[in-house]
């Protein structure tokens, strides 16, 4: 028992909103949970009111406004035939959702385009808020 200790930063769950990136798609949208894993992070991102039995391409971007900067192909993102669609990613991006204000030149920001055409941006991060988990 002397050696366990609470999980500090681990413990804390960042969710982010995606909303529609064009007038493409206005009824899509995602939740995203970016949680810590100690050196890496997961990321799940679940998404709707996308065009229904299509893979989308999931990017970490410089900014979440066009034009995106540097685009990171994270993960790709298929949907059913709804139109609904879970993706998770593992990796180091705790720049994603930085809740530090100071570290803003750093943070990344999730954004989803067509898988043919990455100019073709049908969602884009708006906000970041961090929360904590119950243990």
């Amino acid at each position: 028992m002397e050696n366990l200790m609470p999980l500090g930063a681990a413990a804390n769950t960042a969710r982010l909103h995606l909303e529609a990136g064009g007038t493409a798609l206005p009824e899509a949208q995602a939740s995203v949970a970016v949680n810590s894993l100690g050196l890496l992070d997961l990321v799940q991102i679940a998404a709707k009111g996308l065009a229904p039995q299509t893979p989308y391409q999931v990017y970490l971007a410089e900014s979440n406004q066009p034009p995106f900067g540097k685009l990171e192909p994270l993960a790709i993102l298929k949907t059913n035939a709804d139109g609904a669609g879970i993706v998770q990613a593992i990796g180091p991006l705790k720049a994603l959702a930085g809740s530090d204000p100071n570290a803003s030149a750093s943070q990344r920001f999730l954004i989803v385009t067509d898988i043919k055409d990455p100019s073709q941006v049908v969602l884009r991060q708006v906000n970041a808020s961090a929360s904590q988990n119950p243990q």
